[in-house]
């Protein structure tokens, strides 16, 4: 039986006429990691991204960097250029040691042949200014040596001072002796200003090893003098900056002298990797030795943009991917999908795009596993997906991801009939047309009116333009003025798509001659 216009199938027609038809067995592939990077992976918590040795970036957990703060006097991230965060540093641009993709924490590493130091100028806010006094203060950086040779030289820093009108050298060195790591402070201490300085050195008792990275880490305590040396959270050595050496009471205070260019030379003398370079003016009662996040509270999630996929009720073939576990390090994949996309304005004025409401966010992420045939699990016009990164408590492994390939399998539209014939008669025209045989069509609209394109709202007998003619092919539209010029087209149609239109064609009803 013929229907009636629907509205809803007009509505249809105009979210969905002007997008190209396609064969339904045609399939978008969507690509993210390697040559496409990143990009659409815009939502990001306790995530990072690692270079990997053949220059593509890998997914990671967010690598344990310190931010600066009010105490920081030096921060070297060495991810991706030479830049005191704490901004208490000039440094200089030529020779540039950063090596991307290999590193203790984050993108890079500064990389040392013996030849290349890197030389931090001090400004009039750093502790190395000259005339400048200390309290509290931490040294800590990670290491990687290649050989860790006796006389390789980490950190230097020369000054001087005078004391009851005699000048003495003044210098900061972490150096390797005995296949050890030794920190000495030269004429850095004194009773005060003015009275002589001594020297203080405390040592590691365990060797360095070559081609491993390791946190090391030197604090100083003002109010007891206390001066301990620490690998991976471990105390090597330690000693008190005090006239006996030990904790009597009679702290030394550390003061720059003002004879002194106030730079810090890294790498002058070394062989090998050293990163996140810190000076903190506080003494660091918990640092920070973790290279990735370690706590499951703070596990890492980053989850793509909303991608349209052009056409309801669409799929997901599967989901490829490249990618890694070190360790205990977990990875949970997750997608979901809707017809239509949620606007949701927030109290600061923000709208935000979703594909759920906020109460049910969790519950509808599905969860998968990469290779598993989605089709059955989820439909609809829009896509997002999520990766969370668990951590493995270690605080020293990460997953990865390198890439993912999503293959989706878009639904769209049945193609426009074909085959269109207008044949006038008497108040009345004739309109048939060829049966589309792809798309699962379920009918046929029919568009009639006076104006080419303009075909909306005229009336037959049969009811108003377009009528919803069910499966059939041929109709005839009757009750219409004889002489009067009809533009007529066809669309086809399912549940949840519409065809585009069919070409349009002219047609004049006309009284029979006797």
């Amino acid at each position: 039986m013929m229907k009636k216009s629907v509205f809803t199938f007009f509505f249809a027609l105009g979210v969905l006429g002007s997008l190209a038809a396609q064969s339904s067995d045609s399939a978008l592939v969507l690509r993210m990691g390697r040559e496409a990077g990143w990009k659409d992976f815009p939502l990001l918590a306790g995530t990072g991204f690692q270079k990997t040795k053949d220059g593509t970036v890998d997914l990671t957990l967010a690598a344990s960097e310190y931010q600066a703060d009010d105490t920081t006097d030096l921060l070297l991230h060495f991810d991706d250029r030479l830049r005191d965060e704490a901004a208490r540093y000039r440094v200089a641009p030529n020779p540039n040691p950063i090596q991307r993709g290999f590193a203790a924490l984050g993108g890079g590493s500064a990389v040392f042949q013996g030849d290349n130091p890197l030389v931090l100028q001090a400004t009039s806010e750093a502790l190395l200014n000259p005339g400048r006094g200390w309290g509290d203060f931490t040294i800590e950086f990670w290491l990687y040596p290649s050989r860790a040779e006796d006389g390789e030289t980490l950190l230097e820093w020369q000054g001087g001072r005078t004391s009851t009108g005699t000048f003495e050298s003044q210098g900061i060195r972490a150096s390797i002796e005995r296949s050890r790591l030794v920190w000495t402070f030269q004429n850095v201490f004194a009773s005060s200003p003015g009275s002589p300085a001594a020297t203080v050195v405390v040592k590691g008792d365990s060797i360095v090893i070559p081609k491993q990275w390791h946190h090391h880490l030197l604090r100083y305590r003002a109010s007891s003098g206390l001066l301990e040396y620490l690998v991976d959270g471990k105390t090597e050595g330690l000693t008190h900056a005090t006239p006996s050496g030990t904790q009597d009471g009679h702290p030394y205070t550390a003061v720059v002298g003002p004879r002194t260019k106030g730079e810090l030379v890294v790498g002058g003398h070394y062989n090998g990797a050293l990163d996140e370079l810190r000076w903190t003016r506080a003494w660091v009662e918990e640092p920070q030795h973790d290279r990735y996040l370690a706590d499951f509270a703070t596990k890492g999630t980053a989850i793509s943009r909303i991608f349209d996929l052009k056409f309801p009720n669409s799929t997901v073939a599967t989901v490829k991917v490249r990618a890694t576990t070190e360790g205990n390090t977990g990875l949970i994949w997750s997608f979901r999908m809707a017809e239509t996309v949620r606007y949701q304005w927030t109290f600061s004025g923000e709208t935000t795009r979703s594909l759920t409401t906020p109460e049910a966010e969790e519950d509808s992420w599905i969860r998968f596993q990469p290779g598993q045939d989605l089709s059955r699990l989820a439909s609809g016009r829009y896509l997002q997906l999520r990766v969370d990164l668990l951590p493995s408590g270690t605080g020293t492994e990460t997953p990865r991801v390198n890439s993912i390939q999503v293959m989706t399998q878009p639904d769209p539209p049945p193609p426009a009939p074909t085959g269109l014939e207008v044949l006038p008669g008497d108040g009345q025209l004739t309109v048939r047309w060829k049966p589309v045989l792809q798309g699962d069509v379920q009918g046929y609209l029919v568009f009639f009116g006076p104006r080419p394109g303009r075909t909306q709202g005229t009336v037959s007998s049969q009811g108003t333009s377009p009528l919803d003619v069910g499966k059939v092919t041929q109709v005839a539209l009757t009750g219409l003025l004889n002489d009067q010029i009809y533009y007529v087209s066809v669309v086809a149609y399912r549940s949840t798509a519409v065809s585009e239109v069919s070409r349009e064609l002219p047609g004049r009803p006309q009284r029979k001659l006797p």
